[in-house]
């Protein structure tokens, strides 16, 4: 069963509705599962995926024993999972959970397309047990496959489709989560997902491109990777 909470920003949240209604947002099971190994969760740990989108995260854990619960802005974002537990519609800026209780926790893709990102990261840290790791997944200003390529032939600068689009570099991130109370315990560089299931090999295959892009990741410096994932503490 779905929680609904109070939504601040109700013009967003529709924004939001509408686009999980035409296409969904998500990735490779490939990718969540990297995400459970950086963290490194494990039965027992209560899991937290903030801006949950379809609940991929949450259901995966679910699977294996952990503890997971998801938040989203968009309902219907949570009501096409497959995962109907644990779930409830809230603000991630306003965050309907006591401090200190969660011991492991996602943001992927989503702290960008806040209003207020500041405001959101500090919640995510006020959540954090002082023993909990988060990973934050935030895209580059400089990425040099993505942005940098889109820029070069057109001139602009690229577009995911969602209402708020906000890009920054590897330090600026780090600064903004420095300030809203995480400690930065580990930088990962993301591009592709390396396939770890028959389905998702598949899916290379079906897609050359998408698949040199997976073999040339190895080769993107740090700094000008697609996104970074960073492994935090609370301070």
């Amino acid at each position: 069963m779905l929680e609904i909470h109070h939504v601040k920003n109700e013009q967003l949240k529709d924004a939001y509705d509408e686009l999980y209604t035409s296409r969904p947002i998500r990735h490779l099971d490939s990718f969540y599962k990297w995400v459970y190994n950086i963290l490194g969760v494990s039965k027992g740990h209560l899991f937290l995926d903030v801006a949950c989108g379809q609940a991929r995260l949450v259901e995966i854990g679910a699977k294996q024993g952990v503890m997971a619960f998801g938040t989203d802005y968009s309902y219907s974002a949570l009501n096409a999972s497959k995962h109907k537990g644990n779930l409830f519609v809230a603000d991630g800026e306003y965050l309907p959970l006591r401090s200190g209780i969660v011991d492991r926790l996602s943001n992927i893709g989503s702290l960008e397309h806040y209003v207020d990102p500041i405001h959101g990261a500090k919640e995510m840290a006020r959540l954090l047990h002082p023993d909990g790791l988060a990973c934050i997944f935030v895209p580059n200003t400089f990425s040099i496959l993505a942005t940098v390529l889109y820029a070069y032939h057109t001139g602009d600068l690229l577009d995911d489709g969602q209402p708020i689009q906000r890009y920054c570099t590897r330090r600026g991130w780090e600064k903004l989560l420095e300030s809203c109370g995480f400690q930065i315990v580990d930088v990962k560089k993301y591009e592709r997902e390396w396939p770890l299931s028959y389905s998702d090999v598949l899916h290379y295959l079906k897609r050359p491109k998408e698949a040199l892009h997976l073999m040339i990741t190895p080769f993107v410096p740090l700094n000008l990777a697609n996104s970074f994932a960073f492994i935090c503490k609370r301070k």
